[in-house]
C-alpha cells in the first residue's frame, strides 16, 4: 500500500487502532536469525510511515509495520477497499 492511500484511510478513520491488518514484519527465526515474514496484526498505534500492532493468535508480541508492506487491511486489500469506499 502507498503512503497516499495509507493517510487517506487513517484521515477517513478506515485504519486505526483495532483495525486487523495483514503486514511483513520483521521477527526471529530458529536460531536467533532476524526474518521477514508475514502476520495478521491488530493495530495498537499508527503514525505517518507504519505504525504497532500485535499478533492476532497471541497477543503476547508487538510488531512494527511500514504502510509499504501492508498487503490487507480487515481482509481486504487496498486497493479494493479503497474502491468501496470510492477513494481514488
Amino acid at each position: 500500500m502507498n503512503l497516499e492511500l495509507a493517510r487517506k484511510f487513517r484521515a477517513r478513520g478506515i485504519l486505526g487502532p483495532g483495525s486487523r491488518i495483514y503486514a511483513r514484519v520483521q521477527s526471529r527465526g530458529f536460531g536467533g536469525d532476524r526474518i521477514e515474514i508475514m502476520k495478521e496484526l491488530s493495530v495498537i498505534a499508527l503514525n505517518e510511515n507504519g505504525g504497532v500492532g500485535h499478533y492476532v493468535r497471541d497477543h503476547r508480541e508487538n510488531f512494527t509495520f511500514n504502510y509499504e508492506t501492508v498487503a490487507e487491511i480487515d481482509s481486504m486489500s487496498p486497493d479494493r477497499l479503497a474502491k468501496a469506499y470510492k477513494i481514488k
